[in-house]
């Protein structure tokens, strides 16, 4: 890292906030793995930490001596606003089915997707409440502001290419190749993803402001997004289907703690089979995604972004796909 200092991000835990059985979960763990030495103990992420507060940090007796970590992903309780949140046993399935990708002889290093090793799913609602799974512990960075202020600008670039390199790789996968054929619709990504979201907008719009009581209302502008979108639709069938992430974002990827490269992509929940043209919209929405208003010109003024069409020439280039962009972009 140039002129970076290498600041230790993680490791910090704080209490449960969730109602998890320790006592049950240590007797499926001895039962189910060996992989784990229990008895664990149970510790949430932290605000501001780079794990995200709905993972949970599992803590060996020899984690201290050995750095033995896991991290517990669990579904929460209670009733959910969309069937398609949380689901952990697809966010395994997925993870699973990469790292498999990653083991094979012929996958080379360029071509591996890093994702965090999963260690086992369980689906019984009497261990913990809820399905959950394990995957080991990536060690590394997680950075929230995607201006990534605490590096230098050097590498600061360097990271935004890695992301944009590595979701390049994940949608140049087939889905066939790695046993996911069945893992989403085959019908066209875009008209799901339209009517899906609408669905999810529909249901915030009627909740209440705690303050005022009020529904929180539609989205300004939605009904003419939606309907310049369904006007405006890519004939998909021509580059076919691959895997989506669907929330591809800086503050979901892991980037090594001396290394300007990513090294996991977390939180798969809403990752299904659709558009590789998705990947375009996901890595540029990524770069604005932020937790104040923000613009172009604000990022201007902070030394080592990639501008807008360099990302997407970048991600288009490495998945083989020939499409104009604007120069605008």
């Amino acid at each position: 890292m140039s002129g970076s200092v290498n600041k230790k991000i993680g490791g910090e835990y704080g209490d449960v906030r969730a109602n998890i059985d320790i006592q049950s979960l240590n007797v499926y763990l001895a039962q189910h793995t060996s992989n784990i030495h229990s008895p664990v103990d149970v510790k949430q992420f932290k605000v501001g930490q780079p794990w995200p507060q709905k993972y949970y940090a599992l803590l060996t007796a020899d984690s201290l001596a050995r750095g033995t970590k896991f991290v517990l992903r669990k579904k929460p309780a209670g009733q959910l606003l969309s069937k398609t949140a949380h689901q952990v046993e697809r966010e395994y399935t997925m993870l699973h089915a990469l790292h498999e990708f990653n083991l094979k002889p012929t996958t080379t290093a360029e071509q591996r997707v890093p994702v965090p090793e999963p260690i086992l799913l369980c689906e019984d609602n009497a261990v913990i409440g809820t399905p959950f799974y394990i995957m080991e512990f990536l060690d590394g960075r997680i950075f929230t502001d995607t201006r990534m202020l605490e590096v230098s600008p050097k590498d600061r670039r360097e990271c935004w290419l890695s992301a944009v390199s590595t979701l390049a790789k994940l949608h140049s996968i087939i889905p066939d190749s790695i046993g996911l054929s069945k893992f989403g619709p085959s019908t066209d990504y875009f008209p799901r993803q339209i009517k899906s979201l609408s669905r999810v907008s529909g249901a915030q719009a009627v909740v209440k402001d705690i303050e005022s009581g009020k529904a929180t209302g539609n989205v300004p502008f939605f009904d003419e997004l939606v309907d310049w979108y369904r006007n405006n639709l890519p004939d998909e069938k021509k580059l076919g289907l691959r895997i989506v992430h669907g929330d591809y974002k800086l503050d979901n990827l892991i980037f090594h703690s001396t290394e300007n490269r990513v090294i996991g992509i977390l939180d798969w929940e809403m990752c299904t089979l659709g558009s590789p043209l998705a990947v375009i919209s996901q890595g540029i929405a990524a770069r604005y995604a932020r937790r104040q208003a923000s613009s172009e010109q604000a990022y201007m003024h902070v030394d080592g972004f990639p501008v807008v069409g360099k990302l997407a020439r970048i991600v288009l280039e490495d998945e083989g796909i020939s499409l104009t962009i604007k120069s605008k972009l």
